[in-house]
């Protein structure tokens, strides 16, 4: 049986390029040394991240504007988005029993 390599998924929630970022660059990397597959979820932004590395993928998503639509329908869309989209993944992960 062939061996499946791990994977690791992170999701940052922030659109921030300057702080965060540039140390979850030298994290990642320093952990894709490890033999991990990882996936960084990030929102569109003016400034990519490029990793030397190929086992980082970057993934780059919608933008929700937090500052402007805090208090509209859109922003309790997308939370309820995500926790359903948690709950989903909670249960795919129990039902096909990955490790």
């Amino acid at each position: 049986m062939q061996a499946v390599p791990k994977t690791v998924a992170i999701v940052n929630a922030y659109n921030e390029i300057a702080g965060p970022l540039t140390v979850l660059n030298a994290f990642l990397n320093n952990f894709s040394e490890e033999g991990f597959k990882i996936i960084l979820f990030l929102p569109k932004a003016k400034n990519e991240l490029l990793f030397e590395n190929e086992n980082v993928k970057v993934v780059y998503t919608k933008v929700v504007p937090l500052d402007k639509e805090i208090f509209s329908l859109k922003i309790v869309r997308y939370t309820l988005d995500c926790l359903i989209a948690f709950f989903r993944f909670i249960y795919y992960f129990k039902k096909y029993k990955v490790d």
